[in-house]
Order: C-alpha cells, then structure tokens, then sequence
C-alpha cells in the first residue's frame, strides 16, 4: 500500500488517546488491586505492595500493550 492512502494522527489526537488508555486500564486495575489490598494502597508510601501488586499494575498492562500490538 501506498503511504499517501493514510492520514496519521497528529500529536493531540495521541495524547487524547493516551489519556482514555490511561483511564481505561486504570478502571481495570485499581479495583483489582483494590480487591487484594484493601486501603493499604492509599496509605502506603511503598511503589510496589507485594507480587499480586507487580503482576495486576505491571505485568498485565504490559501483556496487554504487547498483544494489542500483535493483534
């Protein structure tokens, strides 16, 4: 195909879209993560809470992104 058939999204349409992902795997995560820790996700300063943490607010979105690639 010819690139001159397309019409790339400009920087603002991206950022728009990075924010609803954004939002989108946050709806997700947080009430998974949520589920498993209860209010310690608020009331810890640590980044990481314990491996349920690493694998819903890490590891998933990354499988996600690299799927949705693929796919």
């Amino acid at each position: 195909m010819n690139d001159e058939e397309y019409e790339y999204a400009g920087f603002w349409i991206r950022v728009g879209a990075s924010l609803i992902d954004s939002l989108l795997l946050i709806m997700i995560t947080l009430p998974l993560t949520m589920m498993v820790y209860g209010d310690l996700v608020w009331e810890s300063e640590a980044i990481i809470l314990g491996p349920a943490d690493f694998l819903i607010n890490y590891t998933l979105p990354f499988i996600a992104i690299v799927l949705f690639w693929f796919l």
